[in-house]
């Protein structure tokens, strides 16, 4: 394999890493606080950041088309994490993460696909096993009524995939002032609809803060890795890798909050390993 394609197969797992730490505060958080007034502010910290970083770089002004392909990633974007952390906040993290893992990772793939021909047989093999295995985490024992927050969990993963296509179409030459572009856009989106909704009490609630600036730390740390990772190699690769992010929160949700794992959750993990090996064979 090139170093160009393990290079972006390790920052696609750095990625996530970093969208599944910043999904499990983001979604805990959401439990306190209105999840739709916490994107705000999520999304306002990464353009912060992102602009900090570009201008620290000396990265250039990117071209405007590479800005409106970040731009329609932003209202993609901000309203899937509105969805996916609501989704966290009234239900299982262990079920909601991966529902929505398994579109973020299906629809950047086929269109990688569409775009850069097939993959190789072993990677193909990789992909079904990664969908299978967000399949297998997201299996519920729960015999207790149905899981709250599935079908937003399905619409934040669509959201999402839609996200990782368009920021890997703005981010082709520039990465951090394209992805300010985006969280701006994103924030200022979400905040409108807040707005436009009278939403009571969006604004989040005292003590609060720290967690969410550290949520959008990592969301945009995330979208910055798989920025550089979609440069490095295939869009399919890198998608369908850092679309592994379900496991982070399902397994801290394990340690922290006590969700409990099953046998086929276990399952679940394991093979998400085993489909990064076939990926990055």
């Amino acid at each position: 394999m090139l170093a160009g394609e393990l290079a972006s197969i390790g920052l696609s797992l750095g990625a996530a890493l970093s969208w599944g730490g910043g999904d499990y505060i983001g979604g805990t958080t959401a439990r306190k606080t209105d999840a739709m007034g916490m994107v705000v502010f999520v999304l306002f910290t990464g353009s912060v950041m992102s602009a900090v970083f570009g201008l620290a770089s000396r990265e250039p002004m990117p071209a405007a088309r590479d800005v409106a392909w970040a731009m329609g990633a932003g209202l993609f974007g901000g309203l899937a994490l509105a969805a996916f952390y609501h989704s966290l906040a009234i239900g299982k993290i262990g079920i909601n993460a991966p529902i929505a893992g398994v579109l973020t990772a299906a629809i950047p793939a086929a269109t990688g696909m569409a775009m850069e021909g097939a993959p190789r047989p072993a990677q193909i093999a990789g992909f079904v096993l990664a969908a299978l295995s967000i399949a297998l985490v997201s299996q519920s024992s729960d015999t207790q009524g149905k899981n709250k927050g599935a079908g937003l969990a399905l619409l934040a993963g669509v959201g999402f995939g839609l996200f990782l296509v368009f920021l890997k179409l703005g981010t082709g030459t520039h990465v951090y002032w394209p992805l300010a572009a985006s969280r701006f856009t994103s924030a200022s989106f979400v905040l409108l609809v807040c707005l436009a909704l009278q939403r009571p009490q969006w604004f989040p609630r005292r003590g609060t803060l720290p967690a969410i600036v550290s949520t959008g730390i990592l969301d945009t740390g995330g979208s910055v890795l798989f920025a550089y990772a979609a440069q490095q190699g295939r869009m399919d690769v890198a998608a369908v890798v850092a679309s592994l992010y379900p496991a982070v929160p399902v397994v801290l949700a394990r340690v922290l909050l006590k969700e409990y794992l099953t046998r086929v959750q276990l399952v679940g993990v394991a093979a998400a390993l085993l489909a990064i090996v076939l990926i990055a064979r």
